[in-house]
């Protein structure tokens, strides 16, 4: 999600029955679980496929680049190597249906004042197979979760400016235009 760079409202409360991600345990439809690269390769490379068509605004069946799919999965792989970094995958039905890559980054840019903690959120991505059945939903409520057990107040993200299903989505979850980002193509200066 890339362009418009958003913050977001405290969550509420988890309803009865459902845990801090806001994921229903009782008919086991979303479950959130640890990223396992050697069990979800297919599935990350897959995810991978996804957002590169989404940044690129069109359809990729395969990249003709195989750097630039490898470059896109490694993006994803810095956040489980980042110091308070996660990936999340949802499985629906005990399927890989999407994935959360976001991690944690503390500024101590006023020594005078205790560091603050904030959330990023640098990847969502929900297969198109298993779009609004609460996939993304629940991703978005563990990553609030988390940054939330961690002292962040909000949870930041990009999405692009022309992704008005992204938008929509976010707004319903309490995400709101926080700064807004523009972009004019110049050229090359030669």
């Amino acid at each position: 999600m890339r362009g418009i760079n958003t913050m977001a409202r405290p969550a509420r409360p988890a309803a009865p029955g459902k845990d801090t991600a806001g994921i229903d345990r009782g008919d086991g439809e979303v479950r959130i679980v640890a990223f396992d690269s050697t069990r979800y390769a297919d599935f990350l490379r897959r995810c991978a496929l996804e957002l590169l068509a989404a940044e690129n605004g069109e359809e990729l069946e395969s990249p003709a680049d195989s750097r630039t799919l490898n470059a896109r999965i490694d993006r994803i792989l810095q956040c489980v190597r980042a110091e308070g970094g996660c990936v999340a995958v949802a499985e629906f039905f005990g399927e890989p249906a999407g994935l959360a890559a976001f991690s944690l980054l503390t500024s101590t840019a006023d020594r005078s004042a205790p560091a603050t903690t904030r959330a990023v959120l640098h990847d969502l991505v929900v297969l198109p197979a298993f779009r609004r059945r609460g996939v993304g939903t629940a991703l978005l409520r563990h990553a609030e979760a988390r940054a939330r057990g961690a002292g962040a107040r909000g949870l930041r993200l990009r999405v692009r400016a022309g992704d008005y299903a992204a938008h929509t989505f976010l707004a319903r979850c309490g995400y709101r235009p926080r700064i807004l980002q523009l972009e004019k193509p110049i050229g090359h200066l030669d």
